[in-house]
């Protein structure tokens, strides 16, 4: 379920989207009661780093956890943190309605409890920081735009990698069959190539005695 806003004298459960905001405005996501309640007191935003509470330049308090949160500043939310506009006491719950024992308890631990400040130099450094990750959250889009880019890219070349793969492992094949008919013929031409040789060698034992008995002829026909 989503985050939101349980209202510990109603027992509602408010869901809280990004840039909604509570006063006593017309145009306010949620109108609270009380005499000191601005037209627009509160704004909550939602990031990816977190859930947070603005208080929207108000002279009237936002309390958060019985602590004053000063205007134009935000704070993070945790479960169960009790937030106080005009009359009425939220609890901020990440994970819908609150369960009565949690509430119980809750409400104890600041039963004695009196409005106290923000150490304003550390809210406003966490503020200031706050700001940084935001803006640098703001350009992920486009490096993330990019990082897809770059990755469809090497996803097409190892697909022209497989493709060239494929062909050289045909080529591969090929050149083993054509491997393997030539020794294959080799083992045909052997036998072949021995019987020339001897062929060879016969015709050249033959031709050396034809030319030995052309010789004795010549011999008889000068006597």
């Amino acid at each position: 379920m989503a985050a939101g806003l349980y209202n510990l004298d109603t027992k509602e459960f408010i869901e809280v989207t990004n840039n909604f905001t509570v006063g006593q405005g017309d145009g306010c996501n949620l109108s609270v009661k009380g005499d000191d309640v601005d037209l627009k007191q509160a704004q909550f935003k939602i990031t990816e780093s977190g859930h947070y509470i603005l208080n929207l330049n108000t002279k009237n308090d936002v309390l958060v956890n019985m602590k004053r949160l000063p205007d134009r500043f935000f704070i993070p939310l945790e479960e169960f943190t009790l937030i106080i506009i005009g009359e009425e006491n939220f609890l901020f719950s990440l994970s819908g309605p609150v369960k009565s024992f949690k509430v119980n308890e809750i409400a104890e631990s600041y039963e004695d409890s009196s409005p106290s400040d923000y150490d304003l130099q550390k809210l406003d450094i966490a503020n200031r920081i706050q700001d940084e990750i935001d803006s640098l959250n703001g350009k992920l889009p486009d490096y993330l735009k990019k990082a897809g880019g770059i990755k469809n890219e090497i996803e097409g070349l190892l697909k022209e990698r497989k493709t060239f793969e494929a062909k050289i492992k045909g080529i591969d094949e090929k050149i083993k069959d054509f491997k393997d008919k030539f020794e294959a013929n080799k083992t045909d031409i052997n036998p072949i190539a021995k019987e020339i040789k001897l062929k060879k060698s016969e015709l050249a034992k033959i031709l050396k005695d034809l030319a030995h008995e052309t010789g004795a002829s010549k011999l008889e026909l000068d006597l």
